[in-house]
């Protein structure tokens, strides 16, 4: 039963890691290369800001609403970029279109790409950016590793079981592998975490300061691994022992 559990488990895993690639990494890709087909027409921007989606002033969104005319009809539309919506986006890159927008409009060479097969469909800006794309990358391995870890760890505990009953005394405690692997979780989130408090402390928010409680965690999980490695061994249980005794 529980061999069928976990061939399950990874027949499921493999899927979900699959269908992350897919939405995450070729999504964008392949929105990107339709898009460099689609015909630009002139259009009118009716609204361009940055909104705050929370309470936080880190959480941002690029608003735009624009219009065009395609084959004597006028289509309304509020999408920026070719990118699936879905996903946010870095507020420097925000930012940035936000000013190239609004100074387009000034000049009236603000366009629409449109899809001839789908009018409907269109954006303000069909570039592809590799920092953006690179921070997808890094959001999806940090998924890809809580999710194959959780799985990785839940057969090392049965794993471990077994070779307890059958190694005895000679049985090497896996306890720092469990540690490590939330070490690592807690050093892909700190990583990025520290170029971000680093850039807001820049500009002034403080308030990012209370996340530094993640890369104290960090340093506090390794020393832990450490410890547990190092005690690896653990001695023979009190029945290991008597059945050594018995044996002599």
């Amino acid at each position: 039963m529980r061999l069928v559990f976990y061939k399950l488990g990874t027949c499921l895993l493999a899927a979900f890691c699959l269908w992350a690639i897919a939405t995450t990494m070729l999504r964008p890709v392949v929105n990107w290369s339709k898009a460099s087909d689609w015909e630009g027409v002139p259009a009118t921007l009716d609204r361009a800001e940055i909104i705050k989606t929370g309470h936080g002033s880190r959480d941002k969104k690029l608003l735009v609403s624009y219009h065009y005319q395609w084959g004597g009809v006028v289509y309304q539309n509020d999408r920026a970029t070719v990118y699936p919506a879905s996903i946010s986006m870095p507020v420097k890159i925000q930012r940035s279109l936000l000013a190239q927008f609004k100074d387009q409009s000034e000049q009236n060479t603000i366009r629409a790409y449109v899809n001839p097969e789908e009018p409907a469909e269109s954006a303000l800006t069909r570039s592809f950016f590799p920092g953006w794309y690179a921070y997808l990358f890094y959001l999806l391995m940090v998924t890809l590793y809580f999710v194959y870890g959780a799985y990785w760890l839940l057969k090392l505990n049965a794993t471990s079981e077994q070779e307890r009953q059958i190694e005895g005394e000679q049985y090497e405690s896996a306890a720092w592998k469990f540690v490590a692997y939330f070490a690592g979780m807690f050093s892909l989130f700190s990583a990025a975490l520290v170029a971000i408090i680093m850039r807001y402390v820049s500009e002034g928010d403080y308030g990012v300061l209370a996340f530094l409680v993640f890369p104290a965690a960090t340093i506090g999980l390794w020393w832990m691994v450490r410890y547990c490695w190092l005690h690896r061994f653990e001695p023979p249980s009190r029945t290991d022992t008597n059945k050594i005794q018995e044996a002599v």
